[in-house]
C-alpha cells in the first residue's frame, strides 16, 4: 500500500468509519483484520515506507510463520497435499510418492516456500509416466543445494577435473537419496554395486 492508502487503513482500523470510493456517507465497521506480509515491516518503517502507527496498529496478535526450510516435518503432508489435488485438477488417476523421493523433497531448503513446493509437486505429477513418483522422476533442481555448474567450471580445471567434481557430486546426490543404501544407489545410477564401491573410495565419499 502506498503512504496515503495506509493512512485510510489506519483511520478504519482507529475509528472504526470509513467512507466508499466516490461516496459521501460515513459508514461504520465492527470487524477483525488478519493482515499477512513477507516483507520486514520494521527494516521498512526505517526506510519511511511503512507508517509505524499503522504497524502498532496492526501487530496486536502476531503470529510469525517460519520458511518451509525451518518446518520440515510439515513438508510431508503439504507434498502429499499438492499430489491429490494436481491430480483430481488435471483428472489424472491418484499417484503415490516414495519414501526415497520424499526424503529429497524434505532436505532441499524451499527458498521459494510452500509456493515453491506447490509448483514443483504440479510438475511430477504432469511429468511423470508412472503412477508412483520417485527420486528419478524429480526435478534436478531438488538436487542443486548449490549451483553445480558454477562450482566445477570456476578456475582453470581441465576437463578430466570437471568431470570428476561431478560425477562425484552426482554419486554423492544418489546416495543421499538412497539414505546411504549403497545397492540402491547403484540401481539408481544404473552401475554395479562393486563399481560404486570402487568410485566412493576413489573419491573418498562416505554413503552416511
Amino acid at each position: 500500500m502506498s503512504l496515503k492508502t495506509q493512512a485510510k487503513a489506519l483511520r478504519a482500523l482507529q475509528e472504526e468509519e470509513f467512507e466508499r470510493v466516490g461516496g459521501t456517507e460515513t459508514l461504520s465497521v465492527d470487524v477483525r483484520v488478519i493482515a499477512a506480509t513477507n516483507k520486514d515491516l520494521e527494516k521498512a518503517i526505517e526506510k519511511g515506507t511503512f507508517r509505524e502507527d499503522l504497524y502498532f496498529r496492526l501487530n496486536v496478535i502476531p503470529i510469525l510463520v517460519p520458511p518451509l526450510r525451518e518446518r520440515k516435518e510439515d513438508i510431508k503432508s503439504l507434498t502429499l497435499h499438492f499430489l491429490n489435488m494436481f491430480c483430481k485438477e488435471h483428472d489424472i488417476l491418484k499417484k503415490a510418492i516414495t519414501n526415497e523421493a520424499l526424503r529429497v523433497v524434505k532436505n532441499y531448503s524451499w527458498p521459494g516456500n510452500v509456493r515453491e513446493l506447490r509448483n514443483q509437486v504440479e510438475r511430477m505429477v504432469i511429468m511423470s509416466r508412472s503412477q508412483v513418483i520417485d527420486v528419478d522422476d524429480l526435478p534436478e533442481s531438488l538436487f542443486a543445494r548449490r549451483n553445480i555448474f558454477s562450482t566445477a567450471f570456476a578456475g582453470n580445471k581441465t576437463l578430466k577435473d570437471v568431470k570428476e567434481f561431478v560425477e562425484k557430486e552426482y554419486i554423492t546426490t544418489k546416495l543421499k537419496a538412497a539414505n546411504g543404501n549403497v545397492t540402491r544407489a547403484a540401481d539408481m545410477l544404473g552401475v554395479e554395486r562393486t563399481n560404486l564401491y570402487k568410485k566412493m573410495k576413489a573419491y573418498q565419499i562416505d554413503p552416511r
